[in-house]
């Protein structure tokens, strides 16, 4: 499967002073909170390859951003979790002739 992804400087391995400066001037946490990335499916990719691609970016968004979302850390969090459900649940509802119908249902089940 070939896939781009737009990078995010957080996870870049640049520091949090290019991520934030002002939050790393007052001397506080960088934020922890990102938001969906870019896909770019490869133009040969197949309809498997794109429902891969999209799944685990939307999988990945809503894994980091879960832990600012349960702890209050930062109210974004709770946004970006619920976009990354409704991202899962959109993609779901794209591909529904290309994913199984009892995987389909509790997948989306799952999102809700």
């Amino acid at each position: 499967m070939s896939t781009q992804t737009i990078p995010d400087p957080a996870q870049d391995g640049m520091s949090s002073a290019a991520v934030s400066p002002q939050r790393h001037r007052r001397g506080t946490r960088a934020k922890t909170v990102l938001k969906s990335q870019l896909i770019l499916p490869a133009h040969d990719a197949t309809v498997d390859d794109a429902i891969a691609a999209i799944i685990t970016n939307t999988r990945d968004h809503w894994a980091v951003n879960e832990a600012a979302a349960r702890q209050g850390r930062d109210v974004n969090g709770v946004h970006q979790v619920r976009v990354s459900l409704r991202r899962i649940r959109s993609a779901l509802s794209l591909f529904k002739t290309f994913i199984p119908e009892t995987q389909r249902q509790w997948l989306n089940g799952e999102a809700r």
